[in-house]
């Protein structure tokens, strides 16, 4: 007879999914910043960044990996200023964002090891 999960192991299992999905979308998010604006494009660079964060920050509180959210609101906060100003994001947005990430990636990868 196969066991049934529980609620707290699907949801274990879910953090764990997400958790490990983070380097490759912290990388693209990486990627992003670093590619130029460009004008045929549907979605702005900051329009996309900004939602790519918003989407982790939103999933990592959904999820309770507050240390995850906390570290991804930081460059939430720059990208959705931005975005609703309609303005491109400026070296030291890319540089302070580009510091978040590199924030959460170290938060994600002791969260691997100590799974």
């Amino acid at each position: 007879m196969q066991h049934k999960q529980t609620y707290e192991e699907r949801v274990k299992a879910t953090r764990a999914r997400f958790i490990d999905s983070l380097p490759v979308r912290l990388e693209l998010i990486s990627t992003t910043l670093r590619t130029e604006d460009s004008s045929h494009e549907l979605e702005s660079k900051t329009r996309k960044v900004h939602r790519m964060l918003h989407d982790i920050a939103g999933n990592a509180a959904m999820l309770e990996l507050v240390h995850i959210e906390a570290s991804i609101r930081k460059g939430l906060s720059i990208a959705e200023a931005a975005d609703h100003e309609r303005t491109t994001l400026s070296q030291r947005d890319i540089d302070q964002i580009d510091s978040v990430l590199g924030e959460t990636a170290k938060i994600v990868t002791r969260r691997q090891e100590d799974n």
